[in-house]
């Protein structure tokens, strides 16, 4: 079968009318002999039957236009959709994948030969993938035949590919299997297929400031698992295998607000420490924080992406009690890690204006000023860490989960899931964790600033970003006012109602986050 005629048939598949009947047709049977022909030929594309054909790139050009004519004779065709699931499965879908694999021949000797064969290798690949995203199409039981034959394997090869038409195709294909099957997309997100997860994530052009349909479709598919609330389990998949875990000592007692801002302190300066003192409990051993991976930070900025995107009535299926669970953990997480590092240290832990909060027992606090004990003593235990230096994946890692955390505690008090979101919050104590992060940022600078050299330079808006993230867990919440107050959060707060390059807005966000602390339950009509 020539060109010519192949041609002739797929403009004939632009009537609905010949597509439906197609099947059943002569053209059809033609079509499929001299595919399964052809096919046969493009295992060895070097053999004698490939060079007496036209060569490599005239087999596979063939191939393309026959795989041109199956996917569009299954376009909004159900009919014939099924037709080629009972009977020519094998036949034409099975060799379409085998053409999407990896094709292996010798090196060529002609290079402009071997452009035009790359060229008809591309598109027959580009071509198979069509067939396969027509064949699913509204169509569960192809679905599913796919999903069982080729899940992971074949999605993996595509998505991995460096073609971003082949991915984009891929992922569309991904979504039209995972859209309305909760079960594939939990499988998707499990250990057999994170493979597929981590060529989805890397796919993603992080510096392009246009999307094109590889990255819609990517996030269309992300966007599924994220509602299913399966982000925490697939985070944890993605990242580095986990350190084993000390035996944890004795339960300790019931600690004041202050005081677990303190240990929090002291746990994020240095994670191997135990308090010494006879009368403070001994700290439980915790793993050391690990690292971001890169395609953790990518889906963190799909996260972000998402609270973006989507209408404030659907935030809350992004940001799930589990989600801002993760996320305030990773806060912590990421800051442990980001904050030991010598160009972002921030190695104080107090405020002058907290008289009641007391420098770590490793320091003789009489022989410092309360600035200088606390910045020192954490600043000697940072330059013992022996850990490598903090990759800049985790410094994005920290900025991104702040920027989600503002935009999720920012809902609106009519949303039903803000109540349960908040109770997280609360039981995570991320108050606490945000109001010792500024504490530890600002008596760095003043730190610096005691021994006339110039104010660390910490990641731009980030104490901004953490004085929104206060102020919106202050708003309209009794019970966060006081614990701010219970903080000593009103000082540190006039402390920042200034100007600062690194954080542009930071005064009116300072005065805004005083007046929400301050606020009364009679003024909040």
């Amino acid at each position: 079968m020539n060109s010519a005629r192949i041609q002739s048939i797929l403009e004939s598949l632009k009537s609905e009318s010949v597509r439906d009947s197609f099947a059943d047709s002569p053209e059809f049977v033609a079509v499929l002999d001299a595919f399964v022909a052809k096919d046969a030929i493009a295992a060895d594309l070097s053999s004698a039957e490939a060079e007496s054909a036209g060569g490599a790139a005239a087999v596979l050009e063939a191939l393309t236009l026959m795989l041109r004519v199956f996917r569009n004779m299954c376009a909004n065709c159900p009919a014939n959709q099924d037709r080629l699931r009972e009977r020519h499965f094998d036949d034409v879908v099975g060799r379409a994948v085998a053409l999407i694999l990896p094709l292996s021949s010798p090196a060529p000797t002609d290079v402009a030969a071997d452009a035009l064969r790359l060229r008809w290798q591309r598109d027959a690949v580009r071509a198979a993938l069509g067939l396969l995203c027509n064949f699913v199409t509204a169509n569960a039981p192809n679905q599913q035949l796919v999903w069982q034959r080729f899940f992971p394997t074949v999605f993996s090869a595509v998505l991995g590919g460096a073609d971003r038409s082949a991915v984009g195709t891929g992922a569309l294909l991904l979504y039209n299997c995972i859209a309305n099957h909760p079960a594939r997309r939990a499988e998707l997100a499990s250990d057999k297929g994170v493979t597929v997860c981590r060529h989805l994530l890397m796919a993603i052009e992080v510096e392009s400031e246009t999307h094109d349909d590889a990255f819609e479709w990517i996030y269309f598919a992300f966007l599924r698992i994220f509602r299913d609330d399966l982000l925490p389990s697939l985070y944890a998949a993605l990242g580095p295998p986990p350190e084993p875990i000390a035996a944890v000592s004795a339960p300790e007692p019931p600690l004041d607000s202050r005081e677990r801002l303190l240990r929090f302190i002291n746990h994020m300066a240095d994670d191997d420490a135990t308090d010494t003192d006879a009368d403070v409990a001994p700290t439980p051993a915790r793993p050391r924080p690990r690292p971001a991976t890169s395609e953790q930070v990518r889906l963190l900025k799909l996260v972000d992406a998402a609270a973006s995107r989507v209408p404030a009535s659907d935030l809350g299926y992004v940001a799930t009690p589990h989600t801002c669970r993760l996320l305030t953990r990773e806060l912590g997480q990421r800051c442990s890690v980001v904050f030991l590092n010598s160009t972002l240290r921030l190695s104080g832990a107090g405020s002058p204006a907290s008289s009641s909060f007391s420098p770590p027992a490793t320091v003789d606090g009489d022989s410092l000023d309360s600035v200088g004990s606390m910045a020192a003593s954490l600043e000697s235990v940072a330059a013992s860490a022996s850990g490598p230096e903090s990759a800049p994946a985790d410094v994005e890692a920290l900025m991104t989960v702040l920027d989600i955390l503002g935009k999720v505690t920012s809902l609106g008090d009519d949303m039903a899931e803000k109540a349960a979101l908040m109770a997280v919050f609360h039981e995570e104590e991320l108050l606490v964790i945000c109001v010792g992060l500024l504490e530890r940022a600002w008596v760095t600078e003043q730190h610096a600033k005691s021994r006339g050299g110039r104010p660390s330079n910490s990641q731009a808006g980030f104490k901004q970003q953490l004085i929104t993230v206060i102020g919106n867990l202050c708003h309209r919440c009794r019970a966060a006012q006081d614990k701010a107050r219970e903080l000593n959060v009103i000082p540190l707060l006039l402390n920042h109602c200034n100007l600062d390059d690194n954080n542009p807005c930071i005064q009116d966000v300072g005065r805004w986050c005083l007046l929400v602390c301050h606020c009364s339950k009679s003024q909040w009509t």
